[in-house]
């Protein structure tokens, strides 16, 4: 359905845990579903 309106999401803040640290990430998805980029807060 999100491919087919078009549709890009920002579904909100994630838990991240890279490296021993953990991030406060907002994803970016695209219509096809792929993360096309992230926003970590501190």
């Amino acid at each position: 359905m999100t491919a087919a309106a078009g549709v890009w999401l920002v579904p909100g803040s994630l838990f991240d845990q890279d490296g021993g640290r953990i991030y406060n990430t907002a994803p970016v998805i695209d219509p096809t579903g792929r993360v096309v980029a992230r926003y970590r807060k501190i």
